[in-house]
């Protein structure tokens, strides 16, 4: 794993007395949410019906080396609809035939359930029912509303990172992984607290919380040997030392008493069309002053201490998605682009009357509408997404008992779709379905990124498609041309390896960035073919 848990960060800081109330309070609902929900579905357990899907035993070899074979030959037997056990837990897969209606029937398949399960995070669920909305509300109203404004304002944080790091390593090997999470996780500290909390030691705690609650959600999983052999005592572990120690503990430990002066300590004009350009003083807000709006009293304006305890779960997730998983599609992007050397002049050809030839510095004017106009960087992303191994998601739990395929489905169960099936079907993408060919995404194809479809599944399908995929795109985006605008991505030994293959959870495959370094040349814009 690319970070273990940040005790050395932790350590260095003072745990504040003013962050004791948050964090006993937060442990505490933390523990009544296990313990309600463990006695719920203790009382819950179904016993499985005549009628229900075929079971399909496919062995711990099957479903940690190679998935996507083993779910594929099951559906082909079997389907299609299949029931397999994994990781301690009973879960169906479905065909191609019933994702759309599993993905975008909201009334009978619930996002919320179906994902907080897969992740580890359903125990949330327990105690804050509106968890799951509460963070699409925050990304959409508090970070989309506003996105041209958010790019402009972090846009020069990826510039002077992979300035200063470029200057440091002089040519030499770079860890990937650790620059694109340094990168977002200032971007997110920027958004989330203010400028005015921008430190190493901050940026360093952003990081580890999103890496310690990428293990809660079992990205590592399939690495442990306790966690395969003992998937539900890994996760009880797992969950009691992340939740009550890592999370709590140590990192609240910090940016608990900033959450707390922040909302407190001041009162604030509770405003319904806060998301409004007029209300966000230019665009320069944090997301702490649109919770305190959203949860102000009316008639005090001031934020109860129950709504900072909530506010922090909601950050939780918010880190977790921004940083983590969006630091992974970085690396994925880059990598593929260091290896595909052939599609760097096309990338640099549409920068280039952006860039300083001689300094090869962006310029800052316009740069949402000329990023958002990327097409062949955007072509290129949208390829890497389609093709890097995502297997099964996404993840719908029933709300109800039903029949399903002439199937009988109990409530509550987890229902996958294998995203493989669209992603690289020939009937969506023709005969070369598998090859990566970023340019089938171009002239009359031309799709943005983040444009969702039942033939491209990376952000899932449906009411409940990721509203974090326009930032994640812009990341990417400002990622890459902070970089190829002065240097050429090169691999260490021209290669990586895919770990952690199945791609169950919300692992959705990962090179080993780890152990694999990159090497920035000199080469810049400048260099590019007219």
């Amino acid at each position: 794993m690319p970070f273990s848990p940040c005790d050395e960060i932790a350590l260095r800081t003072k745990f504040s007395p003013v962050a004791a109330l948050p964090c006993l309070m937060l442990q505490a609902v933390l523990l009544t949410a296990v313990f309600l929900y463990s006695i719920w579905r203790a009382l819950s357990k179904h016993i499985p019906s005549a009628n229900a899907p075929p079971l399909v035993d496919l062995t711990e070899k099957e479903i940690f080396t190679d998935p996507q074979k083993a779910y594929r030959r099951a559906l082909a037997d079997h389907g299609p609809i299949i029931a397999v056990r994994r990781k301690g837990r009973l879960e169906y897969i479905v065909d191609e035939s019933l994702k759309a209606s599993v993905l975008t029937t909201d009334g009978d398949f619930s996002f919320e359930g179906g994902t907080t399960t897969i992740l580890n995070l359903h125990y949330f669920l327990a105690i804050f029912p509106s968890w799951v909305s509460d963070l699409e509300d925050t990304v959409q109203n508090g970070i989309n509303a506003r996105l041209e404004n958010v790019v402009e304002q972090i846009f020069p944080i990826f510039v002077k990172r992979t300035e200063d790091i470029m200057h440091r390593h002089q040519g030499q090997p770079i860890d990937m992984f650790e620059h694109a999470h340094a990168s977002i996780a200032e971007a997110m500290t920027v958004l989330i607290l203010g400028e005015g909390y921008v430190n190493e030691i901050n940026i360093a705690l952003v990081t580890a919380v999103a890496a310690e609650i990428a293990i809660l959600t079992g990205i590592y999983q399939n690495t442990s040997i306790f966690a395969r052999s003992m998937p539900v005592l890994w996760r009880i572990f797992t969950w009691f030392r992340v939740m009550m120690y890592s999370v709590s503990y140590r990192f609240l430990g910090h940016l608990g008493p900033v959450v707390w002066r922040e909302l407190r300590g001041k009162t604030w004009r509770p405003d319904p069309t806060i998301q409004k350009e007029d209300d966000w003083d230019n665009g320069n807000v944090t997301l702490l002053a649109y919770f305190a709006c959203k949860h102000a009293d009316p008639d005090t304006g001031e934020v109860t201490v129950l709504s900072v305890v909530k506010v922090i779960v909601i950050l939780l997730g918010i880190v977790f998605a921004s940083v983590h998983q969006s630091a992974s599609v970085v690396v994925w992007v880059v990598f593929k682009l260091a290896t595909s050397p052939e599609y760097l002049d096309s990338i640099r050809q549409e920068m280039k009357e952006y860039v300083n030839p001689e300094t090869g510095n962006i310029s800052l004017s316009c740069i949402y509408r000329v990023l958002k106009g990327a097409n062949h960087l955007n072509a290129f992303i949208r390829e890497v997404m389609r093709t890097k191994g995502d297997t099964l998601m996404p993840y719908r739990s029933t709300t109800h008992n039903m029949l399903l395929a002439n199937y009988a489905i109990p409530h509550g169960l987890l229902l996958l779709s294998l995203a493989m099936l669209s992603n690289e079907s020939v009937d969506y993408h023709g005969m070369d379905a598998h090859i990566f060919c970023p340019e089938r995404w171009s002239g009359q194809n031309a799709k943005p990124a983040v444009m969702t479809s039942p033939s491209y599944l990376p952000f899932g399908l449906g009411r409940w498609a990721c509203p974090g995929r326009f930032l994640a795109i812009m990341e990417i985006k400002m990622m890459v041309w902070s970089m190829v605008a002065r240097a050429t991505p090169i691999l260490q030994d021209s290669m990586y390896e895919v770990i952690c293959r199945d791609l169950g959870s919300s692992d959705r495959g990962k090179p080993n960035a780890g152990g694999v370094r990159l090497i920035l040349t000199g080469a810049m814009v400048s260099d590019t073919q007219t």
